[in-house]
């Protein structure tokens, strides 16, 4: 490899996730003379403080002692203040009353504007749909009130929590985060679709990126104008085979039981459905198959007909099954129904005018590398405590499923890595920007990392128009140690062809070499799969499963075991193969235990608290992560009335330094939520969460809402671009090498 040569390498097809509606409904609920009144009281009292100070100063000249408070002053102190400062300070009282008034006069207004504004999007055929299939009780409850033209003031909260999560988050799940494809790699666009069935395609979009370069797009609109697809949940799915299996009684639930086991990386759980009914045969077997088909069908209705239909589908299941159609019901982020809608191509070809994927990778490589050494020794970590085991049972291997059942402490040994982060970071500026020279002068980057077989999948977000000279044009949002292209429900949606499947799967087949990649059995109950087959050996937890796979392995005959490259990981004698485990998310359902440490290292982003502000942390001009706040609960002034309540948030916003928009989790709720420090609503819904919570972390949104880039005939849409990057990886340093020299 060259020297200019990136170590890591960019897949030429990423997947591009975005908020289905346009970022400016959020950012246009601020009214703007409540805003102005703020601002001009805001410059008023700090004009106060200043001749506060004058007045106190003239007091203890005279030896006066009284409290000096925003009012007029009375006789005695302003006889002991020189020239006009009495008067000067009577005229900024009298101006900062005239400010609270203008405050107190815009309040209602900006709340009525508010309400305009959220009653005009309750209204929308997209944003109804989006409450529909996440919360019927949401949608009763605020699509009513929106027709009777009012809102209750919890109505106007539960509304702008729904809004801010279909505006801005960037997500896959039907209109309110569509799904579709872009091209980095130097070459063809991307293929191009037919336009939707109702909005013509738009003409090209150009977006210019300091890294990418010029980045090309078309699109049929917003998220109401993708392709629709519903598929029925794995939930539903294997309650409906349930229901079947006790209407057919013990005996044919006996026969039938051992072949209705649904692959966990199906794709669609609905042929498994129909296969069950076909062999049944029975009256009810005949109705499922019916609802099935109805599943399917309703992602061709449009809204007017959505509602009875869907309240048809769901009587239909609670008949069927006696369980009913909703899990989580009311509960925000946890609603599921017995069928998800996902929506794809309504950003229409897609694609980097020139190579971008050398750039991107190049831009990204000192931040992968720093993960990745946090990784590796995470795995070491793992690889000592095996070894270990080992010793003291004088054994030279350990039966695969013993390891599972251990419960190894993985506590990795890279916690010392945040103590050489504080080294290096000034948590008294609001942001650091860190070089790949320092971080490997203070040990955080391995030498060895060509050693180890390194891939992860990364959330880009570009940060799109910003000031001229500025050099961060990209943030580091999320990564996952699971690679998009190879995952449903991508797979299901746009094909394998578009998304190179085959090349990906030979990429981590020539990475994890001479091994052979094994991807774990998974227990399926929501819509889909984080990764799918392709090519990969299946590691039967379990029981043993078939499907599209090289070969199904069953774990009770794998043992761990020393390789000849001194890697302790999984082997089958009997095959005299070994495997590399590739790492999943904790969801599963199958948990790997303590086979974890023979997985190749999982690359994820931490997250760092230096108190109550860390700054932004920059490293060689992509933001690790965004400038945080963890300000102690007592600390935080609530809005309970009114326009005072209100300024008192905005007051402690300044005093920490917070921008106007930001997202805040808490321990009680921790997805990420909009905040806009100007709107009265989102102050509401930020002051509402703080009553049941003990921790509330808040950052920096970053991009801001003036820096998003991806624009589609409806406004500006957040965005991110989920793609997968692998590490080159050379015989030498051994790997042997790295992991003896660290064992012993």
């Amino acid at each position: 490899m060259s020297p200019n040569t990136p170590a890591w390498c960019a897949s030429g097809v990423a997947l591009l996730r975005s908020a289905g509606l346009p970022s400016t409904w959020l950012t246009e609920l601020a009214y703007e003379p409540l805003r102005d009144a703020y601002d001009d009281l805001a410059t008023s009292y700090l004009r106060l403080s200043g001749l506060r100070r004058k007045v106190v100063a003239a007091q203890r000249a005279h030896n006066g002692r009284k409290t000096i408070k925003l009012r007029p002053l009375d006789d005695d102190v302003a006889r002991l203040c020189p020239d006009d400062l009495a008067a000067t300070w009577n005229r900024a009282v009298a101006a900062h009353e005239a400010g609270w008034q203008r405050l107190d006069q815009a309040w209602d207004p900006a709340l009525r504007h508010e309400d305009s504004r959220l009653l005009g999007h309750l209204r929308d055929e997209t944003v109804r749909e989006c409450l529909l299939l996440m919360s019927p009780g949401a949608y009763r409850g605020l699509t009513a009130q929106a027709d009777g033209g009012t809102l209750r003031t919890s109505a106007r909260r539960v509304a702008y929590r729904y809004l801010q999560r279909f505006c801005g988050k960037a997500e896959t799940i039907g209109p309110s985060g569509p799904l579709n494809l872009l091209r980095v790699r130097q070459g063809e666009p991307a293929p191009q679709p037919a336009p939707g069935p109702h909005h013509p395609g738009g003409p090209v979009a150009s977006f210019v990126d300091r890294c990418l370069g010029e980045v090309r797009y078309a699109t049929t609109g917003d998220g109401s104008a993708a392709t629709r697809r519903t598929l029925l949940t794995f939930w539903a799915a294997y309650t409906l085979i349930d229901a079947l299996l006790d209407e057919a009684g013990p005996e044919a639930r006996a026969a039938l039981d051992h072949g209705v086991r649904i692959p966990g990386y199906a794709g669609d759980p609905a042929p498994y459905v129909r296969n069950v009914t076909a062999q049944i045969g029975s009256p009810g077997a005949a109705t499922v198959r019916q609802l099935v088909d109805d599943v399917e069908r309703f992602a061709t209705l449009r809204q007017a007909g959505r509602p009875a239909e869907l309240t048809r589908l769901a009587s239909t299941f609670e008949r069927i099954t006696g369980r009913t159609a909703w899990r989580g019901q009311g509960e925000f982020y946890a609603d599921r129904m017995i069928l998800v809608e996902e929506a794809f191509d309504n950003v229409l070809g897609a694609h980097v005018v020139d190579d971008g994927s050398g750039r991107l990778a190049d831009r990204l490589g000192t931040a992968l590398d720093l993960l990745a050494s946090v990784a590796v020794e995470h795995r070491l970590h793992g690889q000592r405590r095996l070894r270990e085991l080992m010793r003291q049972r004088g054994t030279a291997s350990l039966p695969a499923l013993d390891v599972r059942d251990l419960d190894l402490d993985a506590t990795p040994a890279a916690e010392a890595m945040p103590v050489k982060f504080i080294e290096l970071v000034n948590t008294a500026e609001p942001v650091v920007n860190l070089t790949r020279s320092e971080l490997e002068a203070a040990g955080l980057i391995r030498a060895d990392l060509s050693a180890w077989p390194l891939f992860a999948a990364a959330d880009v977000m570009l940060l799109g128009p910003d000031r001229p000279g500025a050099s961060t044009r990209l943030v580091l949002s999320e990564v996952h140690h699971i690679w998009p292209n190879l995952s449903h429900p991508s797979r299901e949606l746009m094909g394998d062809a578009q998304l190179e499947v085959a090349e990906v799967a030979r990429r981590i087949r020539d990475l994890v070499a001479p091994a052979r990649p094994l991807v774990q059995q998974v227990r399926r109950t929501q819509r889909g799969t984080d990764t799918s087959a392709a090519g990969q050996d299946l590691l039967c937890l379990d029981e043993m499963e078939r499907g599209d796979f090289t070969d199904a392995v069953d774990a009770g005959e794998l043992v761990v075991r020393e390789w000849a490259n001194g890697f302790v990981g999984l082997s089958s004698p009997a095959h005299d193969r070994d495997y590399w485990l590739l790492p999943e998310y904790d969801d599963t359902g199958l948990a790997v235990g303590g086979l974890a440490h023979c997985a190749t290292p999982a690359l994820d982003l931490f997250r760092f608290s230096f108190g109550t502000h860390t700054p932004r942390i920059v490293v060689d001009g992509v933001v690790l992560q965004r400038r945080r706040w963890d300000p102690p609960l007592p600390t935080i002034p609530l809005l309970r009335k009114g326009a005072r309540d209100w300024c008192e948030v905005r007051l402690w916003q300044s005093r920490l330094g917070l921008p106007r928009f930001a997202f805040f989790i808490t321990d009680v709720e921790p997805k990420p939520m909009w905040l806009d420090f100007e709107s009265p609503v989102s102050v509401a819904n930020f002051s509402h969460s703080l009553r049941t919570a003990t921790h509330v972390t808040l950052s920096e949104m970053l991009p801001r809402p003036d820096q998003l880039w991806l624009t589609t005939q409806s406004g500006v849409h957040v965005s991110e671009i989920r793609i997968l990057f692998t590490r080159e990886r050379h015989a030498a340093p051994v790997l042997g090498e790295a992991v003896l020299g660290a064992a012993e």
